[in-house]
């Protein structure tokens, strides 16, 4: 099966040529290359950081409440047992990859991310499997992995580690609905050969 990083697409540019008058002259000529993956933007993809920052507090904070109600109704003490360390790094290596992992498998992306219109794809402009979809989440407590998508990619978007760790893309719907009718269409012509 081909992969989106294997696509190619059609391309024109102009060759110049000498004639035998000793004028320049200029015409056209097709080639083909490898079409890059239009991902979304630094500037975008930093404001559904900052929004999807906003939405994790609201999540953290729901959690909270839920585990004080629990706490309430089993008469045992679960939050107020935890020092102030101990609940930093249960938010930071549980519930804040969890907040990724629950509505990009769910949703194929987060809150933020539909807002804006983006979706997570994986190398088959489909949804990415739970195990890449884990790595993507844990990959995102690197530290310094948040300036990894300071970046841009030869102008077709930004990447982050993450993403290239799990092998997953973040695009728009129209990139994402494109890439797969490109995908259907080459793999067709390839079955149709075979």
């Amino acid at each position: 099966m081909t992969k989106i990083t294997e696509l190619y697409e059609l391309r024109w540019r102009t060759v110049y040529e000498t004639n035998e008058d000793g004028e320049r002259e200029s015409s056209t000529e097709d080639y083909d290359r490898l079409r890059p993956v239009k991902t979304v933007s630094v500037g975008i993809r930093f404001g559904y950081f900052l929004l999807d920052t906003v939405f994790f507090v609201i999540f953290l904070f729901l959690i909270g409440i839920a585990a004080a109600l629990l706490e309430n109704l089993i008469n045992t003490p679960i939050i107020s047992a935890l020092s102030e360390t101990q609940m930093d790094w249960i938010s930071r290596l549980l519930i804040y990859p969890f907040y990724y992992l629950i509505f990009e498998s769910l949703l194929q992306s987060t809150p933020a991310k539909l807002i804006f219109g983006f979706y997570v794809i994986d190398e088959y402009a489909e949804k990415p499997t739970f195990a890449q979809l884990l790595g993507r989440s844990y990959g995102r407590i690197v530290p310094f992995n948040v300036f990894s998508c300071l970046s841009d990619n030869n102008g077709s978007g930004s990447r982050s580690w993450h993403d290239c760790w799990a092998s997953t893309w973040v695009v728009s719907k129209e990139e994402k609905n494109n890439l797969a009718q490109m995908l259907a269409e080459k793999n067709a012509e390839t079955f149709s050969e075979n």
